[in-house]
C-alpha cells in the first residue's frame, strides 16, 4: 500500500470533510415545504406538489410588457416544453390537458435576473473551519433565495471552483431549487490583483479551503499560467471572462495592486474573440475605466467612485456597445460611517443620508430570512475594527475590510454618471454583488429601488432587471421578456410593479423553464389540477 504524504492525508481528509459538510447541508433535518398557510421561511425549499408535466395554461393575468412599460392587451399564456407556446385571451386561448392557473388579475413579469452575484460565496468575512457546515447551508440558501424572490437567472462573477460545479450539478438533478446560473468560473487576475487577498492571508486553514471549496482566482504569474487558466475556465463551460482593471485595492490600507501588462491583455482578448466569449471588467476607479475603454469590453461591473464621466467617455461606451452593471448596493453597504470621525461636507447630502439610514436599518437588524444569524452577527462585529484602527492600519494587521472613502465616492458620483449613461442610451443592467458580506442573495429589489432613488422610472428599473440584463447575458432571444417561443421564466405578483416596485417583493408564484418552482401559499382551491390564486 502506498504511503500517504502529510499533504495527501490532509487533502483526502479535507475532501471527506467537505463531502460530509455538503451532504449535511443538502440533506439537513430541517426542511420547509414550499406550500404553507403563511409566507415560507427562506431556508430549504422543495418543489411544490403541482402536476404540470403536460403544460400550463395561465388565464386572467395582467401581463407586463417590459419593453414598452405597459400592460399587454393579452391576458392568457400557454406553456409547453419549457417555453411560452402561445399568448392570447382567456376567452379563446385554452388547453384542457394543461394545468390551469387562474391568476385572478395578478401581474406577470419575466423572471428577474441578477447579472452580478457570487452564488457560492456565503456572504461572510474570513473563513472559519468550525463554521464549514454553516457556510454550505448558506450557499444552498443562496440558490433558494433567488427563486423565492422571483429571480430565475443569475450571472455568477467568480466562484469557488469546487463548489460551483457541485451545487449546479445538484440543481440540475433536482436535489435543490435555484436559478439558471451563467458563470465565468474563476477570476482571471494577475497575482495579487483584485481580489487581492486569498485564504492564506486570513486563515491558517487555507489548505482545507483548497480541498473543500477550491480557489476562486487564477492569480497567474506567467503567460503559461494565464493561458492554462483561460483554458481551465473554458473547459468547465465558462460563458464569459471576468477581469479586473483597477490599480488600487478596494481594501482599507491595501494600496496599489498589480495590473495586467499589454501582453496579458492581448492574450485575454484574443482568447475571448477566438472562443466568442464576452469580457466583463471589474471597474471602481477612473483608471480602470480608462483602460477598459481601450479594449473590446462587453460590460463594466460596478461604477467608479473617484470622478464624473465626461460626455465623450459615455459616447465611447455607446459606440463600443459597452453595458454597465452598477451594483449600487455595494456602495450603500460599504460606505461605512463607523469608519468616519465626522462626515465630510461633500457627502452631507439628503441622498447619502437617506442611503445610510437604510444601511443602518439593514445591518443592525437580524436578516434571518436571508442569512444564518451567526454569519450576520460576525459580519457586524467586523465593523468594530473601523472604530479601533485607522484605515491604513487595517490591511497591515490582516484585517480585510472595504475602504469607505471609495464607496462614499460611488454614492457621490454614481447618480450623475448613471443618469447621463441612461440618457445617452448605454445598456444598464441590475446586479447586487451578492455573496459579499452584508450583500445577501435575493436582494435584487434593493438594487432596483436604489436605481429608482437616483431617478430611474419604474419602467426603466424593470427593464434593467429583465431585458437589459438578458442582453448582458447574451440571452435576450431566450429570456428577459414575455414573448412566444422564449423560455417560460415568469414571476407572478399581487400588484403592479409599474406603479410600485415593492410589488416585486414576496412573489405569489415563480415559474422557471416552464415548471412551477415556487408558490408562496397553499393552494386554497385545488380541483383536478386547477390552481386558483386568491390574490385578495
Amino acid at each position: 500500500m502506498k504511503k500517504q504524504s502529510r499533504r495527501d492525508f490532509i487533502k483526502y481528509s479535507c475532501a471527506s470533510a467537505g463531502t460530509l459538510a455538503l451532504s449535511g447541508a443538502l440533506n439537513g433535518c430541517t426542511t420547509f415545504a414550499l406550500l404553507s398557510d403563511t409566507v415560507v421561511p427562506i431556508q430549504e425549499l422543495q418543489l411544490p406538489d403541482i402536476h404540470d408535466e403536460k403544460g400550463i395554461y395561465i388565464k386572467n393575468a395582467n401581463i407586463v410588457d417590459v419593453k414598452t412599460g405597459k400592460l399587454s392587451n393579452e391576458n392568457a399564456i400557454t406553456i409547453s416544453n419549457g417555453k411560452i407556446e402561445a399568448m392570447g385571451h382567456s376567452t379563446t386561448l385554452k388547453n384542457n390537458d394543461y394545468l390551469e392557473i387562474n391568476l385572478n388579475n395578478a401581474y406577470v413579469i419575466p423572471g428577474l435576473i441578477d447579472s452580478h452575484c457570487h452564488i457560492t460565496f456565503p456572504c461572510t468575512y474570513g473563513f472559519n473551519i468550525i463554521d464549514m457546515i454553516i457556510y454550505f447551508k448558506q450557499i444552498k440558501r443562496n440558490y433558494n433565495q433567488h427563486i423565492a424572490n422571483g429571480i430565475t437567472s443569475v450571472r455568477d462573477m467568480g466562484a469557488f471552483s469546487l463548489l460551483l460545479p457541485y451545487f449546479n450539478d445538484q440543481l440540475e438533478k433536482g436535489n435543490h431549487i435555484g436559478p439558471r446560473v451563467i458563470f465565468c468560473n474563476k477570476f482571471t487576475n494577475i497575482y495579487r490583483s483584485h481580489p487581492d487577498i486569498a485564504p492564506p492571508d486570513f486563515t491558517r486553514w487555507a489548505i482545507i479551503d483548497d480541498y473543500t471549496v477550491g480557489d476562486q482566482s487564477i492569480w497567474f504569474r506567467t503567460m503559461a499560467e494565464l493561458e492554462n487558466g483561460l483554458k481551465w475556465n473554458l473547459e468547465r463551460d465558462a460563458s464569459f471572462i471576468k477581469i479586473t482593471l483597477d490599480d488600487q485595492s478596494l481594501m482599507c490600507g491595501g494600496g496599489k495592486i498589480p495590473i495586467y501588462e499589454q501582453q496579458h491583455l492581448n492574450t485575454i482578448f484574443n482568447f475571448a474573440e477566438h472562443h466568442n466569449l464576452p469580457v466583463a471588467g471589474h471597474v471602481l476607479r477612473k483608471f480602470g475605466f480608462d483602460r477598459a475603454m481601450q479594449w473590446n469590453m462587453h460590460s463594466l461591473e460596478h461604477t467608479i467612485g473617484d470622478a464624473f464621466h465626461s460626455n465623450q467617455e459615455i459616447e465611447t461606451m455607446v459606440k463600443k456597445n459597452v453595458s454597465i452593471v452598477p451594483t449600487l448596493i455595494i456602495a450603500q453597504m460599504y460606505a461605512v460611517e463607523e469608519g468616519l470621525k465626522y462626515m465630510p461636507k461633500e457627502y452631507q447630502t439628503d441622498f447619502i443620508y437617506d442611503i445610510l439610514s437604510q444601511r443602518r436599518d439593514f445591518i443592525y437588524t437580524p436578516q434571518d430570512q436571508y442569512i444564518v444569524r451567526k454569519i450576520h452577527d460576525n459580519n457586524r462585529k467586523m465593523l468594530e475594527y473601523y472604530k479601533k484602527y485607522q484605515c491604513d492600519e487595517l490591511f497591515k494587521k490582516r484585517i480585510f475590510v472595504a475602504n469607505p472613502e471609495l464607496f462614499f465616492g460611488v454614492l457621490k458620483y454614481a447618480p450623475t454618471n448613471l443618469m447621463k449613461m441612461k440618457q445617452a442610451g448605454v445598456n444598464i443592467g441590475c446586479g447586487t454583488d451578492a455573496g459579499m458580506p452584508f450583500i445577501l442573495h435575493g436582494l435584487l429589489l434593493n438594487e432596483m429601488k436604489l436605481l429608482s432613488k437616483i431617478g430611474f422610472s419604474n419602467k426603466d428599473v424593470l427593464q434593467c432587471a429583465t431585458i437589459n440584463n438578458a442582453k448582458i447575458l447574451n440571452m435576450e432571444d431566450k429570456i428577459g421578456s414575455i414573448e412566444t417561443n422564449k423560455l417560460a421564466d415568469l414571476t407572478i405578483l399581487k400588484n403592479n410593479p409599474l406603479t410600485n416596485l415593492d410589488a416585486c417583493r414576496d412573489p405569489l408564484l415563480v415559474i422557471k423553464d416552464g415548471k412551477v418552482v415556487y408558490t408562496r401559499y397553499k393552494n386554497k382551491q385545488s380541483i383536478q389540477h386547477k390552481l386558483y390564486l386568491n390574490t385578495t
